[in-house]
């Protein structure tokens, strides 16, 4: 009977307890991500819609997915009952917020608790050292100790610009120590060559009316770019549209530099609710509507070649259904 006990790990290894113990922070904070992003979708949609509403707008495919989704919130959509649904799930948000503060606290008192019982010297230690970083306050807070093997770069957070472009340089300017003539790769090589045709020797073509249907899908006041120039003017400028597809195929096929201009993009910063700091930001980056109309031009060929050639899966190829072009590109 031990011996079935101890061979199922009825007796674990003191190591997987502190693994567990991270499994279990991240678990609580991932599910509580998952419940903030519900919430702030909901709140999007609702905002969404009631604009559409004041604004008397068209009611687009993903509009009225959006609606329905809504209705099963809102037993009658109307700009009353959408202000009240918005004003509904900012108050969640900001009940998320406080509790998941006061868990987050919880949490880390109870990770000073542990190791106080595993080791009272090490923590007072620590609180000794940060009393003296900060000599003029006479209660100085206590700050949270870090993994001493992560590095603010592997976790994604560098501490300054000096760091980040250091951890660049290394990846993109120096040569690396690996062996390019490794048996594995000249494998992995010929499995891609055997999957993957050869390039054709033809140049991509782009017909005007093409081109001119990918621009009547565009919305008519996204809102530009440095060029100021929105879809919609694009889309009535008839006599153009000739020379903007012989210019989208230029830029394809020409191996000289295309004008940096072209995308470019004008950055602002949103502030977010709550009190104005730098950090409580989101930037929102406005592309040349040229730029955008050419990366969707372009769009359309490789999502067939991939789907023809099955070198992507169908779940991944449309995991982008709906977001802007350039996301679809570049996964980012």
């Amino acid at each position: 009977m031990v011996t079935f006990l101890v061979s199922k790990g009825w007796k674990k290894d003191p190591k997987d307890k502190a693994t567990r113990r991270t499994h279990e922070n991240d678990s609580w904070t991932n599910k509580f991500l998952e419940i903030v992003g519900e919430v702030r979708k909901k709140l999007s949609i609702a905002t969404a819609e009631l604009i559409r509403i004041k604004e008397n707008r068209k009611l687009t495919k993903r509009g009225k997915k959006n609606r329905s989704l809504l209705q099963k919130e809102c037993s009658c959509l109307s700009a009353s009952s959408l202000v009240s649904s918005i004003e509904k799930q900012k108050s969640l948000l900001r009940k998320l917020k406080v509790s998941f503060g006061r868990k987050r606290r919880q949490e880390e008192a109870k990770v000073l608790n542990r190791q106080f019982k595993e080791d009272p010297g090490r923590v007072y230690a620590t609180i000794t050292m940060m009393a003296e970083e900060d000599p003029d306050n006479a209660r100085p807070k206590y700050k949270v100790a870090r993994n001493e093997d992560q590095t603010s770069a592997s976790k994604g957070v560098f501490s300054d610009i000096v760091e980040a472009e250091g951890f660049w340089r290394r990846l993109w300017e120096e040569r690396g120590t690996g062996d390019e003539n490794a048996e594995w790769l000249k494998e992995i090589e010929l499995a891609i060559s055997q999957r993957v045709p050869l390039p054709t020797v033809g140049t991509w073509t782009l017909e005007t009316n093409e081109a001119v249907k990918v621009i009547l899908k565009k919305r008519n006041w996204s809102a530009p770019g440095p060029d100021r120039v929105v879809n919609y003017w694009w889309k009535r400028a008839c006599t153009l549209h000739e020379g903007v597809a012989s210019a989208f195929k230029t830029i394809t096929s020409s191996s000289c530099e295309y004008p940096k201009w072209f995308t470019e993009g004008k950055t602002r910063l949103i502030p977010k609710q709550g009190d104005f700091t730098s950090e409580n930001q989101r930037p929102i980056t406005c592309l040349n509507t040229s730029y955008k109309w050419f990366t969707s031009c372009i769009l359309g060929p490789m999502d067939k070649h991939l789907k023809v050639h099955d070198l992507m899966e169908k779940k991944q190829r449309q995991d982008g259904v709906g977001r802007p072009t350039t996301y679809r590109l570049t996964g980012q």
